[in-house]
C-alpha cells in the first residue's frame, strides 16, 4: 500500500500556496500602479514647463467701454490653451473666461470684455493680468504686472 498526503493537509497546502501567490501579485500591482502614476504625473509637469505666453505689448484698458486688449504670443515649445484669466484693476480682481488657444510661435490679440469677465468696470487702472493654463497645467500661468 502506498502512502500519500492526507486530503486535509493537501487542501491546507493548496490554500497556503494560493494566498502566497495572491500576496505577491498584490504587492507587485501596488508597486506597478504607484510607478505608473508617478510617471504620468511627471510627464504632465514636464509638458507644462514647455508652455509659455509672452505679453508682447502692454495690455490696453479702454476706459470708454471697459474692454481689455491683450497682445500675446506663445513663446513656448508646446501649444497653450486657457479658459481662465484674472484681471486686477486697482485693488479688485475680476475673473474672466475667454477662450485662448495658441499654437507654438502664434501671436494673438485677445479682447476681454464685460461679457467674459465678471464685474469688469469701465474705468480704473489696470495693474495685473494673469492667464492660467488649461488642464492638466492649472498650476502654471503667465502674468503681466504694471511697472
Amino acid at each position: 500500500m502506498k502512502k500519500g498526503m492526507s486530503p486535509l493537509i493537501a487542501s491546507v497546502l493548496l490554500i497556503a500556496v494560493t494566498v502566497g501567490v495572491a500576496a505577491i501579485l498584490i504587492n507587485w500591482m501596488t508597486s506597478y500602479t504607484k510607478g505608473q502614476t508617478s510617471k504620468i504625473s511627471s510627464q504632465s509637469t514636464t509638458e507644462c514647463t514647455y508652455k509659455n505666453i509672452d505679453f508682447t505689448d502692454t495690455p490696453g484698458h479702454n476706459i470708454t467701454n471697459g474692454n481689455i486688449t491683450l497682445y500675446l504670443e506663445n513663446s513656448g515649445s508646446s501649444a497653450v490653451n486657457s479658459t481662465q484669466q484674472y484681471v486686477k484693476i486697482g485693488d479688485s480682481v475680476y475673473p474672466c473666461n475667454a477662450s485662448i488657444n495658441l499654437a507654438v510661435g502664434e501671436p494673438a490679440v485677445i479682447t476681454l470684455t464685460a461679457s467674459n469677465c465678471t464685474g469688469l468696470p469701465s474705468s480704473g487702472t489696470l495693474s495685473e493680468v494673469k492667464i492660467v493654463y488649461a488642464s492638466p497645467c492649472q498650476s502654471f500661468y503667465s502674468k503681466w504686472t504694471s511697472s
